[in-house]
């Protein structure tokens, strides 16, 4: 078993009060007189509490991963991530949002490949500028 991760948890507490505090305001901004007594959630509201509870699974699974892996390796996660581009690109699968055609409908929720394309972008750039430091200090 590899090292243990340690969690900064200053910064993962500030993080979650900021998205719990956020729901909050979501919830005073849609709330209306005459609703109904108890905890009753507008449907922003619930739709925010289920991508607040999604995102803490997503991190505690990508926590798990280990990203020290060989550079190598990092490929294989950056080519997913150029699919769905192309496939906005080429294909013509998505809706069209002020005359550009970024997004691809799953049905229940619209999915925007550029975001993730960022993420691998980061990495992708990281694998290279990691590859041989000598190279880049005597190049700058």
């Amino acid at each position: 078993m590899g090292k243990r991760i340690v969690l900064d948890w200053p910064l993962f507490g500030v993080a979650l009060l900021l998205s719990i505090l956020g729901i909050v305001y979501i919830y005073s901004a849609t709330w209306v007189a005459g609703d109904p007594p108890g905890p009753y959630f507008s449907p922003i509201v619930r739709k925010q509490i289920i991508y607040l509870v999604l995102s803490l699974v997503a991190f505690y699974f990508f926590r798990r991963i280990n990203w020290g892996l060989k550079p190598d390796n990092w490929l294989w996660f950056y080519i997913p991530v150029m699919i769905p581009l192309i496939l906005v690109l080429f294909v013509g699968h998505g809706r069209t949002a002020t005359g550009a055609q970024r997004w691809i409908s799953l049905g229940v929720m619209d999915f925007q490949p550029s975001e993730f394309a960022k993420i691998g972008l980061i990495l992708i750039l990281a694998w290279l500028f990691s590859g041989d430091q000598l190279k880049i200090r005597q190049r700058y």
